[in-house]
């Protein structure tokens, strides 16, 4: 994500007063390590499901100290292109549908980007800023992404490498534009400009 976006986050953070960041969905790590250096000063709590990391956060994660900031990015995953180059009789279009309507058989939502301003303004939040951008995609990660979905949830068996084929070609195709699109929220203080 800081590649795509240029940045390790979008806050106005002030360095000299940030004492604390929370690092929700930390995967390898890479992410609060950069953080650690750009904060030197800050405590960095980094927190993920992987059994490196701690199994659950402590009661206070969800406490901003007044003035501060929290920055929420996620995605949504219904692929479309700008230009009307990714239709429905793409298989990238096919596989993506299916998966999302897999993931939502388990009660996950798989597109929660469009919905973090709401959330957040339901707990409480005044104010924001946010941004969608859209990302080209890549091939990277394909099996992982769709052999439990597909397999276990759609009863899918080795039909499922055949489909993968044909979105690699998709995702090939300098034709086809494929994007998704990752929403920025941060929830801003008062007297600060609003949904910019």
């Amino acid at each position: 994500m800081t590649r795509l976006i240029g940045a390790l986050y979008l806050a106005p953070i002030d360095q000299t007063k940030t004492h604390r960041i929370l690092d929700i969905g930390t995967g390898t790590g890479v992410w609060a390590i950069s953080i650690a250096d750009d904060f030197p000063d800050a405590t960095i709590l980094g927190n993920d499901l992987s059994a490196n990391f701690l199994s659950a956060a402590p009661p206070n994660v969800k406490n901003l100290t007044p003035g501060g900031y929290a920055e929420f990015q996620d995605f949504n995953l219904l692929y479309y292109s700008e230009d009307g180059t990714l239709t429905l009789n793409h298989a990238l279009r096919e596989w993506i549908t299916a998966l999302c309507g897999a993931a939502e058989s388990l009660g996950r939502d798989p597109n929660p980007g469009s919905k973090l301003k709401a959330w957040v303004r339901e707990a409480g939040f005044k104010g924001s800023c946010t941004r969608g951008t859209g990302f080209p995609l890549v091939m990277n990660g394909l099996e992982g992404l769709s052999m439990r979905l597909y397999c276990g949830v759609l009863g899918w068996r080795e039909e499922v490498r055949g489909l993968l084929t044909s979105v690699r070609r998709d995702l090939a195709d300098t034709g086809v534009h494929a994007l998704f699109i990752c929403e920025f929220f941060v929830p801003l203080q008062a007297g600060m400009n609003k949904d910019r």
